[in-house]
């Protein structure tokens, strides 16, 4: 099995429940989703279909185990990942087989039928409303916080989704400047509407200027 990657590194993850935990991360190539921030996405190179280089599943694996060995950690990103379902499916299972836990970050817009405890972690971060959202259940979900997330965006998410952990992520402006207060404005009216499991997080990674 082929896929489609934009650049394979190995760094530390940044949001979320595994901040700062060392991983490979696998950049597939290719987005179709239409989100609102398409237009300041912090990855335009992946975006496109056109474009990264193909490389075998086994590959990816193999390069992978030689960055964090045997029980360190893939992390599957894009790009949307979900967009080439058989690839990915194949790379989940074969990173699983060989020792790796595997963590896939998706938008959610895409639906992969992959049975609990063989998909490894999902982060889902919605680039669209609930009614759109074909990944329900995972780890995590991470919400970034722009404007045009209001509380009851945000409420029916936590309504209509099973996670283990919910997210509130600022969203970026651009040259290092990030809309944090509209992030602490929106976790607080959630708490103080009684939906004290959603928590702040941040990209750690560049705050700390690592890839």
């Amino acid at each position: 099995m082929k896929l489609s990657i934009a650049e394979t590194f190995t760094s530390h993850q940044g949001t979320g429940s595994l901040a700062g935990q060392l991983q490979f991360f696998v950049r597939t190539q290719g987005c179709s989703v239409k989100c609102p921030i398409r237009h300041i996405c912090d990855e335009p190179d992946a975006l496109d279909d056109a474009g990264g280089q193909t490389m075998l599943v086994s590959e990816v694996v193999s390069a992978a185990i030689d960055a964090v060995g045997v029980g360190g950690w893939l992390h599957i990103t894009g790009g949307e990942p979900l967009d080439n379902l058989d690839g990915w499916k194949s790379l989940v299972s074969a990173a699983m087989a060989a020792g790796l836990r595997v963590q896939t970050q998706t938008s959610g817009l895409v639906g992969h039928e992959m049975p609990i405890g063989r998909m490894g972690r999902i982060t889902v971060s919605p680039k669209g409303p609930l009614e759109r959202l074909k990944i329900r259940h995972g780890s995590e979900l991470v919400l970034v916080a722009g404007p045009w997330v209001s509380p009851s965006i945000a409420s029916s998410f936590m309504q209509g989704t099973s996670f283990d952990y919910y997210y509130i992520a600022p969203v970026c402006l651009g040259k290092c400047k990030w809309d944090t207060r509209s992030a602490v404005d929106l976790i607080e009216h959630l708490w103080a509407s009684g939906q004290p499991q959603w928590r702040l997080t941040h990209q750690l990674h560049k705050l700390f200027g690592v890839k």
